[in-house]
């Protein structure tokens, strides 16, 4: 949705886009009412995303103080104390195990489990307090847009890429398109793809592609296959070497060893695919991808491919911004 705010600081009211995704389940006991569980299903997540959309921020400051709102600044330091409050906890946690691993043991605990719940609590106190009075930054400010200018261009920057720093772009992972160049190189031929997904499956994961020549093609399927093999091939060694170092080794302990250590490793193949193998050669970086949020910032190998990248964007826009035009008149 579009979500409109007006400036708590500076009174200037400007709009930004906000993406959520969410999930909701109904149950149909032994099958029956598919259809019915279906559509409560669907209902559910439309209300709850509705409720989403509404409740929570995505930290964009204002274009013309710069400045993040009240609302804003609340949700950050909300997510901080939950972390900190975590981190709290876990050594109140660890200070109590080692308290009564000592006292069955039948010796004394030491300092640490006196001092590190001490120490941990006054750090709390002391960081919830510091995170009030805190004002939040955000980068890729540009997301912001003044009202009355982006409803007269039909909202159509909103869903542009920003770029970030350093040739790194904000993007919408579910929007993204790769440039017709090579994201490799450069070249003008790319008639090969490479595929990856970002995340994991299902809701959490967004396919992407690149496209890419048959050089850069050749070379990243070289280092996939390579990786490939040193997965199987490493804890196989591994293996075998473990095997070796028993006292009454045979034969049959290494091959036992080798294989056991290859099954491992195709094991770690099979899940680690998207993760790590289909990486390998990518001409596209990735960080901070955050499924809910529909967003990630990519870093494309060829400066070429990032400005047709941009480029592309920029005609979409265009495109977007005639039609409203045009629908006005």
């Amino acid at each position: 949705m579009i979500k409109e705010v007006r400036c708590a600081y500076c009174g200037v009211e400007y709009v930004y886009e906000i993406r959520r995704r969410v999930e909701s389940q109904s149950s149909a006991p032994l099958f029956l009412g598919m259809e019915g569980a279906k559509m409560r299903a669907s209902m559910g997540a439309h209300s709850l995303l509705v409720r989403t959309l509404e409740k929570e921020h995505d930290m964009v400051p204002c274009p013309g103080c710069g400045r993040l709102q009240p609302a804003m600044n609340r949700q950050m330091r909300k997510a901080w104390v939950a972390g900190l409050a975590v981190v709290w906890v876990a050594t109140l946690m660890a200070a109590f195990f080692g308290m009564m691993a000592a006292e069955g043991n039948r010796r004394d605990p030491g300092a640490w489990t006196k001092i590190l719940p001490a120490m941990s609590t006054a750090a709390f106190i002391t960081a919830v307090v510091i995170l009030f009075f805190k004002e939040f930054r955000s980068s890729a400010t540009d997301r912001a847009q003044v009202k009355a200018e982006a409803q007269a261009e039909g909202f159509a920057r909103l869903g542009l890429p920003r770029v970030v720093k350093d040739g790194w772009m904000w993007v919408r992972p579910t929007l993204f398109a790769s440039p017709a160049v090579c994201c490799g190189c450069g070249a003008a031929e790319a008639g090969k793809t490479l595929r990856r997904m970002l995340g994991g499956f299902g809701m959490s994961g967004v396919n992407v592609e690149a496209r890419v020549c048959a050089a850069c093609y050749r070379r990243a399927t070289k280092k996939q296959a390579v990786a490939a093999v040193a997965s199987f091939s490493v804890p196989m060694a591994a293996g075998m070497l473990i095997a070796m170092r028993q006292a009454n080794w045979d034969g049959v302990d290494v091959c036992i060893g080798g294989f056991l250590g290859a099954f491992a490793g195709g094991l770690a193949l099979a899940v680690m695919l998207n993760w790590v193998i289909r990486r390998v050669g990518f001409p596209i970086r990735f960080r901070k991808f955050r499924s809910r949020r529909d967003e990630v910032e990519v870093k494309f190998r060829s400066e070429a491919a990032a400005e047709e990248f941009l480029a592309g964007a920029i005609q979409r826009m265009q495109a977007q911004m005639e039609a409203a035009a045009a629908g006005e008149k």
